[in-house]
Formats: C-alpha cells, structure tokens, sequence
C-alpha cells in the first residue's frame, strides 16, 4: 500500500484480514497527519500490517499489468532496495 490517507489505511485494514503481510509505505515520518486516529489504532494493533515511514517508491517494473518488482528507497536517505511480490502457497 502506498499512501497514509484514510483510504490507504481502510485499504491496509481490510487486506490484512486475508493477506499474511500488508506494507504501508508513506514519505512522512507518521500517520498523524494524514490519517483519523481510530484508524492509526486499528493499524498499530494488527500484527500483519507494517508500517514503512520515510520511504517512497521509485520505480515498478512488469508488463502488461502484472507486478513484478518495486523499487523503493528510503525519503532521507540514498539507500535503495527492491521487492518482488511472494507466490502463493
């Protein structure tokens, strides 16, 4: 999940009921700003979601709409690193 709006964080709430780990990735250092603080708690207490701060995606590879990996980097930092999607099991 990109993004630490509303939707973002009822986007992250509602996949983490089915998806083992749900990454929320946001430039700001918090969600205070962006974000209802009901929903902040619901987000700290679910063990599968993670919260990624101070990090912003710089490239997404794959084609024809299939994901294949993101880049990412840290918002302060020059530090890069890439993800590709898990398979299923």
């Amino acid at each position: 999940m990109v993004g630490g709006g509303n939707s973002a964080g009822q986007a992250a709430v509602f996949l983490a009921h089915t998806a083992r780990r749900v990454h929320i990735l946001i430039r700001s250092g918090g969600l205070a700003e962006s974000m209802s603080r009901y929903l902040i708690r619901r987000i700290e207490q679910n063990p599968a979601i993670v919260l990624r701060t101070h990090t912003e995606i710089v490239a997404l590879e794959g084609k024809s709409y299939r994901f294949k990996e993101a880049q990412e980097r840290a918002a302060r930092k020059a530090k890069s690193r890439s993800a590709a999607p898990r398979k299923e099991r």
